[in-house]
């Protein structure tokens, strides 16, 4: 009966991902924003409780978190690229956003963490959030456009610096790839001469 309980947050999580394109044919192909707006609103909830399910019910997994990451990555560039049609500086918006999604990918496949990166790319999402509901808001509310420019100046800025962070990181990593041999070295030769002077395996016993 338990079952459910792994069952409910990555199907909430999956339910987001399936939500993304449909978003953006509604924005970007039909200009229903009305439309984007509820199930902007339904993808944000899904995204709200199912990590809070997922702790609640002790249920959280590496398969889930990823999923959650890749969801979370998909919604915001789908939201942003959906409203590129009213507000075209949010195309710059979306083309760094996919820049810092491939090197979350490689940071992924190199198991690379940077505490910098972290803390920068959660309040880079947060903001970006705000400029997405915000750019919302202005098609039907335009007075405060100036609100929302402000708002797109400042994701930007925090995307550069999220790639920036990102680069120092790649540059260390690989400084890190460069000395790993020789110590890693220095150990296989220390182990090779331990096992060169055992001739038998009665050597093995005191």
């Amino acid at each position: 009966m338990k079952n459910y309980r792994k069952v409910i947050p990555n199907l909430l999580t999956i339910t987001r991902l399936v939500l993304t394109p449909v978003i953006i044919i509604l924005g970007l192909v039909f200009a229903k924003y009305k439309l984007v707006i509820i199930l902007a609103t339904i993808s944000a909830l899904t995204d709200l409780f199912d990590g809070k399910l997922a702790r609640k019910w002790n249920t959280v997994s590496d398969k889930g978190a990823k999923l959650d990451a890749v969801a979370d990555k998909a919604f915001g560039i789908s939201l942003t690229l959906c409203l590129v049609r009213k507000v075209r500086p949010l195309i710059i918006i979306v083309v760094l956003e996919i820049f810092i999604a491939l090197f979350n990918l490689y940071y992924y496949y190199k198991k690379i963490h940077h505490a910098n990166t972290l803390m920068v790319g959660k309040f880079k999402i947060t903001v970006l959030f705000l400029t997405i509901i915000l750019s919302m808001i202005c098609i039907f509310y335009p007075k405060i456009t100036f609100i929302r420019n402000g708002f797109i100046y400042a994701t930007i800025n925090l995307q550069i610096l999220c790639l920036i962070f990102y680069f120092l990181s790649y540059i260390n990593y690989e400084e890190e790839i460069v000395e790993i041999p020789k110590h890693q070295s220095k150990i296989y030769d220390y182990e090779l001469e331990k096992t060169k002077k055992i001739d038998n395996l009665k050597d093995l016993i005191p």
